[in-house]
């Protein structure tokens, strides 16, 4: 095949890909507010979907440096005490931002077999502001703690 073939049948190819793509009807992809522009009030709205959050000071121990060195890496290690039973587990982590533009900075699946509530990630923090940890339970219970981080400006906003 010569360059100019290849290159016709390649802008078809990626043409033709296109059209699929955009064929293809959104409501077959997932909406879990990931990724999504979402001021804090909507998130916590959309993840409590009318349901009482509780406080979770009691269970939920969150380890979050308080002026984290950089602001586009803030380690954020949450603990919960669970008993991680197939009767009462924590099945579902979120974690959000109060300021950033997108709150809703990860969402976990947990299971039994992952034996404890436990998560590490790293954030990142366009100002000051709350780190907020809500986790549900295997009875769809929602218990909510929260941190105040004091960053420098990092462009996330």
């Amino acid at each position: 095949m010569d360059r100019r073939n290849f290159l016709s049948k390649s802008a078809v190819t990626a043409i033709g890909g296109a059209v699929i793509l955009q064929s293809i009807p959104s409501e077959l992809f997932a909406d879990d507010g990931v990724g999504v522009e979402l001021d804090y009030d909507s998130a916590i709205k959309k993840i409590a979907n009318g349901r009482t959050i509780a406080d979770g000071a009691s269970i939920i121990t969150l380890n979050i440096p308080d002026k984290p060195e950089n602001a586009n890496l803030v380690p954020v290690e949450v603990t919960v005490k669970s008993p991680m039973s197939q009767s009462d587990y924590i099945k579902t982590f979120y974690v959000l931002t109060t300021k950033n533009k997108f709150n809703m900075v990860v969402t976990a699946n947990y299971t039994p077999a992952m034996g404890q509530a436990y998560l590490f990630i790293t954030a990142k923090l366009g100002s000051a502001q709350d780190m907020v940890v809500v986790v549900e339970d295997s009875k769809g219970r929602l218990f909510k703690a929260s941190k105040s981080v004091e960053v420098e400006a990092a462009g996330c906003g």
